[in-house]
């Protein structure tokens, strides 16, 4: 889909793009303003999602969201990148890691692979928190590494204006 650029752009958080789309074309939830975005699993927590599987309402396509910056009063402007997931991985990886194990390696392990059968960075997606409500996204070509919460040091009003514009 192409980005434009709307009024409500201008306001705000930044100005990250907009994606449109042709009248009737779907669009996933991680895509459309307003939208709640629904976690299958969360992966890591604190003060609200960090790393999560989602799934669009609408079509059922999944997708791995981690968290890239945080920012505002009690972290919840949160910049999330998606990398979309084929169903079948989700649920290989859902069924591995609801599995008694002795390894305390597995889980991780099993993590690391549903990363790698994700696909490319797509997307940047600012949400606000208690209830990850999606503001604003664009296309992203960036390769966001994928860290622990712990390591992601909260973003300087100049930074956060950088990532969001």
């Amino acid at each position: 889909t192409a980005g434009r650029e709307t009024g409500q752009d201008r306001q705000g958080a930044g100005s990250l793009i907009e994606l449109a789309s042709s009248p009737g074309e779907h669009q996933h939830d991680w895509c459309s303003p307003g939208t709640v975005l629904t976690p299958l699993m969360v992966l890591d927590d604190w003060l609200g999602p960090t790393a999560a599987i989602i799934e669009c309402k609408g079509c059922e396509q999944t997708a791995f969201c981690f968290l890239v910056a945080w920012h505002g009063r009690q972290l919840c402007e949160r910049l999330y990148a998606i990398r979309e997931l084929s169903k079948p991985v989700v649920e290989t990886y859902l069924r591995n890691v609801s599995r008694d194990y002795c390894d305390l390696t597995r889980k991780q392990s099993e993590t690391t692979a549903l990363l790698n059968a994700a696909a490319p960075y797509t997307l940047l997606v600012l949400t606000r928190l208690p209830d990850m409500t999606v503001c604003r996204s664009t296309p992203s070509s960036d390769r966001h590494a994928f860290l622990a919460w712990q390591q992601i040091p909260e973003a300087t009003d100049k930074d956060w204006q950088v990532l969001t514009t």
